[in-house]
């Protein structure tokens, strides 16, 4: 059974901040995107340039996420394979999120395949909702799976109806978690939280 990370800081509500931005691409020609172009659509699955990673740490550090969080989060995945973040929406909605699954980035290229988002505005709603849908482990005290298409279009169509303050928040907290994961599976996570192997 996987582990239910309890990172301290991140149950911290940061004062002054508006929605997070997702971590997506934006349509190409602002008419689609390359199928295989799986760059910034989820950063639970995509690995981050440089820069991004810079920018990325910056982000966690201004949200007051440590070292010792990258590391639990990094050890759960070594250990679990996924990791679980639980946490409270508005300071009395419980929310639990896991880190998505590789198929869950398919189904997202097909929904925007079949939306035709031609806006980055419409673009970044699809991927943001889509992205919570294949994230989402409860909202209340209401359950989600996610072991088929037809989990991932149920829990989507849950969070498309949720109010656009429950969506917006949800979407913040999702960035923060996602950024975590980039970060916790890095090359400098894995050289600064992992022992040396023992020559033999």
């Amino acid at each position: 059974m996987s582990k239910k990370i309890d990172i301290r800081s991140l149950h911290k509500e940061t004062k002054g901040t508006t929605t997070a931005p997702i971590i997506v691409a934006a349509p190409k020609n602002a008419v689609g995107i390359v199928k295989d172009d799986l760059s910034g659509v989820t950063s639970n699955e995509v690995s981050a340039t440089a820069e991004e990673l810079r920018e990325y740490r910056e982000f966690l550090t201004l949200h007051e996420v440590k070292d010792d969080d990258i590391q639990a989060v990094l050890d759960a995945l070594i250990t679990d394979g996924e990791v679980f973040w639980s946490f409270n929406i508005l300071g009395k909605v419980p929310v639990t999120y896991r880190t998505r699954p590789t198929w869950t980035n398919m189904a997202l290229l097909k929904e925007l395949e079949l939306q035709e988002a031609k806006t980055y505005m419409r673009f970044t709603n699809i991927v943001g909702l889509y992205n919570l849908a294949g994230s989402l482990v409860s909202f209340r005290d209401q359950k989600f799976t996610l072991d088929s298409q037809e989990d991932l279009q149920t829990t989507y169509e849950f969070v498309n109806g949720l109010s656009y303050v429950f969506q917006a928040k949800l979407i913040e907290k999702l960035a923060l978690f996602d950024r975590l994961v980039t970060v916790a599976t890095s090359d400098w996570a894995i050289k600064n939280f992992m022992e040396p192997q023992v020559e033999k």
